[in-house]
């Protein structure tokens, strides 16, 4: 009779055993599971943050150009949709039409909305 319960003590060791590695290996997965979430996290970050400092360049650039061609600083630049066409009426029609739906309706038939012009500016004081 010793003998069987030696052997009821040996089985349950082992059960306990492989629980315990069981455990052990479902925690070694999570953490791998975690680590590849985080590197893909920090990954897509630096990546966002690299196309964030390529914009701010590409801005800079663009301004310094803009500043090169316009000339001296006592130049004023602004957009072509700054001024209303004379084909545009400002006066509220039978239509409904909103002022600002014309000008859309306008630019986005001429496509140069983006244009940019420059011109002198004669006023001297500040």
């Amino acid at each position: 009779m010793p003998q069987q319960h030696s052997d009821q003590r040996s089985g349950f060791a082992i059960i306990i055993s492989l629980a315990i590695l069981a455990f052990v290996l479902l925690l070694l997965l999570s953490i791998t599971a975690l680590l590849r979430v985080e590197t893909r996290v920090a990954s897509d970050s630096l990546s966002r943050l690299e196309a964030k400092q390529n914009a701010l360049l590409a801005l800079n650039l663009a301004v310094g150009e803009l500043q090169q061609h316009s000339g001296p600083d006592q130049r004023v630049t602004g957009r072509a949709d700054l001024e209303i066409p004379s084909s545009v009426s400002i006066a509220s029609g039978d239509d409904g039409e909103t002022v600002q739906q014309k000008l859309d309706g306008y630019w986005q038939s001429q496509r140069n909305r983006q244009w940019t012009g420059v011109w002198r500016n004669t006023n001297t004081t500040t």
